[in-house]
């Protein structure tokens, strides 16, 4: 599901680790990451991305990612 007008170029994912429940994480994605995300999300396809999973507060963010692709 991909965030509002508020966060422009953010993301949150749902995201399913190998052990564990399913958690969501918010990612600040560059603007074609973004635009490629929301045509994933159009098309019900996956995307798969790297990066450094932190927590700030309550929730869970993705920073310094790499390795963008849809799938």
């Amino acid at each position: 599901t991909l965030a509002g007008r508020d966060e422009e170029r953010s993301a949150r994912i749902q995201w399913q680790a190998e052990e564990g429940a399913p958690m969501t994480v918010y990612v600040h994605l560059k603007e074609e990451d973004y635009f490629s995300a929301v045509d994933a999300h159009r098309n019900r396809r996956q995307i798969v991305l790297t990066g450094l999973l932190t927590r700030s507060g309550k929730r869970h963010l993705l920073t310094h990612y790499r390795d963008f692709r849809v799938e």
